[in-house]
Formats: C-alpha cells, structure tokens, sequence
C-alpha cells in the first residue's frame, strides 16, 4: 500500500472517530434536553409538535452524520416518510434519513438498479451484474444468487414466446408478471396462482394495449392496498392502474413540476399512496388511490425503492459517489 493510501485511510479513520463523539454527544443532548420536553405523548399531541421533534432530529443528522453517509459509494438509505402518529400513519412533511446502507454494487462497472425489502431486517439488491445480492440493515451480504446461469433455474411455468419484464406477490400470493413477446410487439401482465394462469390483462374495452409496446424496457409492477394493479411504463411516460379485474383505473402522466415524466421504480404504502421513481427529475412522486397528487419527495431514487414492515422508504442512491 503506498503512503499517500496509507494517510488517507488514516486521515477518514480520524475523521470518523470524530464524527462518532459528535453523535454520541448530540444523542445524550437529544434524550437529556429534547426528549423529556416531548416525553407525554397522548392522543391530544399537535402535528407541530411531532414535526418539532423530527426536525430536531433531521438537523442533528445532518450536521454530523453527513460526512459518513459520503464515505460510500452506491447507498441505500433508510428514509422516514411516514409520521407515526396515534392511530394513523400520514406522508411526513419532510422526511428524515436515519440510516445509510452500502450497497454492494460499488465498483465504476456494477451500479445499483433496484432495491426490495424482505421483511424488517434483509434488502434483496440488484446491479447490472448478473447476480442478485441479499443484505441485510447494516450492508453484509448473506446471500448471492447467479442470474445468468438460465440452465440451473426452476421454472414454475412455460412463457413460450412471451419475456418477462416485472414481476410482485399480491396480497394473496398470487404471482402478478408483467411480460412482452420476444419481438416487443405486444405487452401484457398475468396472474398465477402457483404455477396455474388465472387471469390475462392485456387491452381496455376498444382492444386496445393498456401498455406501450414496440419497446424493451421493463415494466415494474405492485399491487396496492386497495388490490389495484400498479404499472410504471416508462416507454409511455406514465404510470398506469387497474382494478383486480383489470379494468383501468386511470393512468398518472406527472405533474406540472416536472414536466418531463419517466417512472421507473414503484412502491405503495398501507394507504394505497403509490410512491413512483421518476428518472428524468430524479425524486419521488406520492399520488393517492385515485391518482391525486400529494406530493414530491426530492431526492435520488434511480438505484430502486421499497418501503418495509415498518413503513419505512428504502431507496436505491445509484449516484452517491464519495467526494
């Protein structure tokens, strides 16, 4: 290792052992002063007063935990967007990250594309790798599964000619994929129950495509909680929702914010608010059930989301690069 390493790494052991006293510090200043004043909570306590708290908090973390976050490369962070009050779970006014995760896609080739939450404790990661990598919360990896080695896979079901492009579990275990023909002519998303086709969505009542076709790209997919099926088409710049019975709902083409509109990653919370990664304007858009606008959260979400058990936002940071 040559000196100017060897300083280097030395110089950012220092400056992390800093950064800990500091946290250490502003934590005790956070449960001996903060706390206390906020300590008797009950069914009267005010939004503003919760919003205090969480301020509070976002301004510690800022200050001193910033620097760390920086050390890594690709990230994924542990964002708090939804305020936990008594009997209700509401979008946070501003959202509070409390956690930064490596993600094991770090290397210049090998960028993060999507992250999934496997219940409270474990993210599965995916890169342009050929690999899927489990994590879990502080970043070690404890599983890698091989992609590309089509040979060794267990398939439940034949696609023939079609090629899938998203896939999720709904509520009751049905498998919901999102698929194209091999000539990218056609789109459609299928329901399984185990390996049995139940139900095709393919055309609206004039046989037309719901989904843009002629085109490779994938199609991310979720169920919400209302059983709604959630589909981002990024070829056609919108995101488009049916009932279970695959009737359409409506389509969300964006918000005049961000004129220009490409979803990618899509997730949705225990209220049927749907969270949709917008790759042109690199933040999140929040829409309801009905596809009402609530709002934006701006910040990097190309590298996927999630939300966990805890209704927590998982996001992908593709482009954290240390600086």
């Amino acid at each position: 290792m040559g000196s100017h390493k060897h300083h280097a790494i030395i110089h950012i052991i220092e400056s992390l052992q800093q950064q800990l006293q500091l946290i250490i510090s502003d934590t005790e200043e956070l449960e001996n002063d903060i706390l206390p004043n906020y300590r008797k909570v009950n069914q009267s306590t005010t939004a503003e007063d919760f919003d205090k708290v969480l301020t509070a908090i976002k301004e510690q973390e800022e200050k001193n935990c910033v620097p760390v976050h920086k050390a890594g490369r690709y990230t994924i962070k542990s964002v708090d967007v939804l305020l936990k009050r008594p009997g209700t779970l509401k979008v946070m006014d501003d959202h509070v990250v409390f956690s930064t995760i490596q993600s094991p896609f770090g290397d210049d080739d090998k960028y993060l594309k999507s992250v999934q939450c496997v219940g409270r404790d474990k993210i599965l990661t995916t890169g342009n790798a050929c690999e899927i990598k489990q994590i879990d919360r502080t970043g070690v990896i404890l599983q890698t599964i091989p992609t590309h080695d089509w040979d060794k896979g267990e398939f439940l079901f034949s696609l023939k000619d079609w090629y899938p492009v998203g896939l999720c579990y709904a509520k009751n275990w049905d498998l919901l994929v999102s698929m194209r023909t091999t000539d990218m002519e056609l789109r459609r998303i299928v329901r399984y129950s185990g390996s049995t086709e139940i139900q095709e969505i393919q055309f609206n009542g004039l046989g037309q495509s719901l989904l843009s076709t002629d085109i490779a790209y994938l199609l991310p997919i979720t169920e919400n909680s209302n059983g709604d099926i959630c589909v981002t088409d990024y070829a056609g710049m919108e995101v488009v929702v049916m009932d279970s019975s695959g009737e359409l709902r409506f389509k969300y083409s964006g918000n005049p914010t961000y004129r220009n509109f490409r979803p990618l990653h899509i997730a949705s919370d225990v209220n049927a608010q749907m969270l949709i990664c917008d790759t042109l304007g690199n933040v999140i858009h929040i829409i309801d059930g009905d596809g009402s606008f609530v709002r934006y959260i701006e910040y990097p979400c190309y590298g996927g989301l999630s939300i966990d058990t805890d209704h927590n936002l998982v996001i992908g940071d593709r482009h954290s690069k240390s600086k």
